[in-house]
Order: C-alpha cells, then sequence, then structure tokens
C-alpha cells in the first residue's frame, strides 16, 4: 500500500509548524486531501497519521507488539519517569494492572456525576462564548473538562 505524503511546498519546517499550531485541523484538512492514511514529513521524524478506527486496532490492538513509543517518549520518561503513559512491554504491563481497579465500571460510577457537572458547566460556558461571539479552542477547552 502506498501512503501519499503531505507535501512541504518547499518551506523548511512548514508541516511541523502547522501541525504543533492546531493538529486536529492539520489531520482533518490532510485527510480530506490524501483520505485516513498519510504520511508527514517533519525535521527528524516521518510522521504518519491514521485516521480510521481500522488503523487503530491495527497498531493498537491486533499488532500492538510491532510498535513502540518512539523517542519523544524516551525524553518525557526522563521527565515523568517510568509509568503508563511512557512505559512499554511487561513493565506497562503489570502497572496497567496495578492501575485497572481505579477503572473499574463500579469505580467510574463515583466520578460520573462530577463529570456530568463539569460538562454541564462547559456546554454553559461556551454557550455564553457563542452568544458573545467569542472564538475559543475546541481542543484547548475538551482537554481542560477531560482534566
Amino acid at each position: 500500500m502506498k501512503i501519499p505524503v503531505v507535501p512541504t511546498e518547499n518551506k523548511f519546517l512548514k508541516n511541523l509548524l502547522l501541525f504543533g499550531k492546531d493538529p486536529v485541523y492539520f489531520s482533518i484538512s490532510n485527510r480530506e486531501k490524501y483520505g485516513d492514511l498519510f504520511e508527514v514529513n517533519i525535521p527528524i521524524y516521518k510522521l504518519i497519521v491514521a485516521c480510521h478506527p481500522k488503523f487503530a486496532q491495527h497498531v493498537l490492538i491486533d499488532n500492538a507488539a510491532n510498535y513502540t513509543k518512539g523517542k519523544s517518549y524516551q525524553i518525557l520518561k526522563l521527565a515523568i519517569g517510568k509509568g503508563l503513559i511512557t512505559n512499554e512491554g511487561q513493565s506497562w504491563f503489570n502497572n496497567r494492572r496495578l492501575a485497572q481497579p481505579s477503572f473499574h465500571k463500579e469505580r467510574l460510577k463515583l466520578f460520573a456525576n462530577e463529570m456530568v457537572r463539569q460538562t454541564h458547566l462547559m456546554i454553559l460556558h461556551w454557550n455564553q462564548l457563542a452568544q458573545s461571539k467569542t472564538k475559543f479552542d475546541v481542543v484547548e477547552q475538551m482537554s481542560d473538562v477531560t482534566l
């Protein structure tokens, strides 16, 4: 399968800057042009962007042993140590087993009311912004409510 490559239009670092500024828009706009799987060349890295659940299943479930987290996670590991985000292999699996009880459905029910409350607060805030025609960053807002 030949993967289409997003052209850099001969501007150094253009893809990196566009991706860094708004990765969601960058991915959506390039998906419209190049399909569900495309390559982005940025300095030092060749990034493959997969925009379909079948690719997530291929990488994360069916063939997880074939993929590593990469160099950026090595740098992150220096900052935050070994944990679920940075670990791989048996060490990750052991950490995941320790954390698993926290994500049991009965445990999550304890947090459901707060999740709903925070979502309602976000929607009220968005309505206020919409009424005043104020632009806002949806990705940032979703990150905040997720935290």
